[in-house]
């Protein structure tokens, strides 16, 4: 689930080992003590604590006077000397991140300092100067969406709960920015949005509320009902305690079409406020059009998914790591989850939510640059799925083509590191990856949008309103030299061409036709890119989708259609098309999973 730090981040201030000091003096008059609590120490708590820790907040006790924090006091030194408290998971952070809530190794030294001075508290009529920090907020309201009614949580200590939020406009809009507002502070632990697209509005629809607990339906590591797990769901935003809302970038905005669903997913923490109910709004800015699409792009080995023992995690295994490096201006999953962005000429990075689940220990992401030089720009060294979250940096990343994202997941499957099920450590079990909180996953969630413009580039060609493709086909070094390949990379390339309106992340939409289809034979990527294929259909200028298959095992006529480790397309970027002749390359992303 989805912890943001966007907004305030101070949280849960305390956790763990006893320090204690005392001082003394042998001269007649006292030495006012060099750090107490009113001038120094509450300062600080105000600022990074108190959003969680307060009376009525979700932590289990508050730290907001002297008298609350004493008897904790012991649990003070190990919390914040290990950055545990507050848990800001990327601190110290390799790069400038806004709105970092993390304390600084001054403000470490002086908390400790005071806990060996015996907790002075100071003079209350001469209080030290509020801390003041940067603070995340939206800047307009245009929709309000609310949860229908009321909901009670009764799973404890913790229940994830989706809710779904119809999205009333008829026609294409584009989100600006957020506030999510909870209901009751005291349950929610944090909370995040979703979009589901119109060609799967009417599972979530069916899902909510059929478990016979009111309002929603139960869900873990994504907002997909438990029975359609694997459906596409676009990360949209997140919020924890002391959150604010927020602007996306300037001049950017995440498409939503009409029949889509807004769905709010909630972490509720059950213990403080058992019998209680929330009712969560949601505040949104919307504009016709923006300069710029932008999306979360979600960055994994889409192998992963579509075979879930690729990614096994073997019981008692302390140390494992899965990784997945490629060029992320050819990501298949552009088109679904970002659509609108242009990567032709690059992509801007400017905010990510990374996710593992229970067994995760540390995470990290590089950028190898086609010049040769890396750069590693974010890194959690001590997972905690519980504190995960938003992450966004002073100055986006720059991915251009031939560069290549590296992400990095490590896990421990150990004894030492499992979860707690009925108040007992769970036995180690073989874990892979799947959406349930039983399984794994490794994965970042990226806003991006493209850095070229969206002038017309005919090359030697024309603009036209009709005209026909010119097709080059490639794939990843990783699949051009995968193990599982039936055969070598070269083989009878049969595809057909939709009209992308037709066409969802899932195939091809009820009752869709394909425009055109193409037959070529001995098409070679084993060493490098194929074509360019000429094909013959004339359309009209728009949006299309290429889906189709390479049959690298001379088999085709016996199967009618890919068998078992084809190479496949899937939905991707829509390939325009505004030209007499336009020039596209089509991605073979993934070998047909056994299904």
């Amino acid at each position: 689930m989805v912890r943001t730090i966007m907004g305030s981040g101070r949280v849960l201030c305390l956790s763990f080992a006893l320090i204690w000091g005392c001082t003394g003096s042998d001269d007649a008059s006292p030495v006012p003590p060099a750090v107490t609590w009113h001038q120094d120490i509450k300062p600080i708590f105000d600022a990074y604590c108190n959003d969680c820790h307060q009376t009525g907040g979700i932590a289990p006790f508050a730290l907001d006077s002297l008298d609350a924090v004493r008897p904790l006091a012991n649990l003070i030194p190990s919390s914040v000397l290990s950055r545990r408290m507050p848990p800001f998971l990327a601190a110290p952070a390799l790069r400038p991140l806004k709105f970092d809530q993390s304390l600084n190794d001054a403000q470490i030294a002086l908390i400790i300092e005071w806990v060996d001075l015996d907790l002075p508290a100071g003079d209350p009529d001469a209080p030290g100067p509020p801390i003041e920090l940067e603070r995340s907020s939206l800047s307009r309201v245009d929709r309000t969406l609310e949860m229908p009614t009321p909901y009670t949580p009764t799973t404890a200590p913790d229940e994830y709960r989706c809710f779904v939020l119809a999205w009333p406009e008829a026609a294409t809009m584009f989100i600006t920015g957020f506030n999510i507002i909870p209901g009751n502070l005291k349950l929610a632990h944090h909370a995040a949005l979703f979009i589901i697209d119109n060609n799967s509005a009417s599972l979530v629809d069916a899902a909510d509320g059929a478990d016979g607990r009111g309002l929603g339906y139960p869900c873990f590591g994504s907002a997909a009902p438990p029975e359609h797990q694997g459906i596409p769901n676009k990360l949209l935003a997140a919020w924890t305690p002391g959150g604010g809302g927020l602007d996306f970038p300037e001049d950017t905005g995440i498409r939503i079409e009409p029949g889509d669903r807004v769905i709010l997913q909630m972490h509720y923490s059950v213990i403080q406020a058992a019998g209680e109910s929330d009712q969560t709004s949601v505040e949104l800015s919307v504009v016709d059009s923006v300069p710029v699409n932008a999306g979360n792009l979600p960055w994994l080995d889409i192998g992963w998914p579509s075979n879930p023992e690729s990614m096994l995690i073997e019981a008692g295994a302390d140390s494992v790591s899965f990784e997945h490096v490629d060029d992320p201006t050819l990501s298949p999953l552009l088109g679904e989850f970002a659509p609108g962005v242009n990567p032709t000429e690059g992509l801007l990075l400017y905010g990510l939510l990374p996710h593992m689940h229970k067994l995760g220990t540390r995470f990290w992401l590089q950028v190898e640059r086609d010049d040769g030089t890396v750069d590693r720009f974010f890194e959690i060294e001590d997972w905690d799925f519980d504190w995960q979250g938003y992450y966004l940096l002073e100055t986006p990343i720059s991915l251009l083509p031939g560069d290549e994202l590296r992400l990095h997941c490590s896990f421990n499957n150990s004894a030492s590191n499992q979860p707690l099920v009925d108040g007992a450590a769970r036995e180690p079990v073989d874990v892979m990856w799947g959406e349930g909180s039983d399984d794994e996953m490794c994965t970042v969630s990226m806003y991006v949008h493209g850095i070229a413009t969206n002038e017309v580039d005919c090359g030697d060609s024309a603009p036209a309103n009709a005209g026909r493709f010119e097709v080059t086909f490639d794939t990843s070094e990783s699949l051009r030299n995968s193990d599982a390949l039936d055969g070598e990379f070269i083989g009878t390339v049969s595809g057909a061409i939709y009209v992308a309106s037709d066409v969802s992340f899932m195939g091809p939409n009820e009752g869709a036709v394909p425009v055109a289809d193409f037959n070529l034979d001995e098409v070679d990527l084993r060493d490098g890119p194929a074509g360019p294929y000429p094909i013959d259909t004339v359309l009209p200028a728009g949006e299309y989708q290429f889906l189709g298959y390479m049959d690298t095992d001379s088999n085709r006529m016996e199967t009618n259609g890919p068998d078992l480790n084809d190479p496949i397309m899937i939905p991707g970027i829509p390939a325009t098309l505004n030209c007499a002749v336009q020039s596209v390359t089509v991605q073979f992303p993934l070998l047909l999973p056994n299904l």
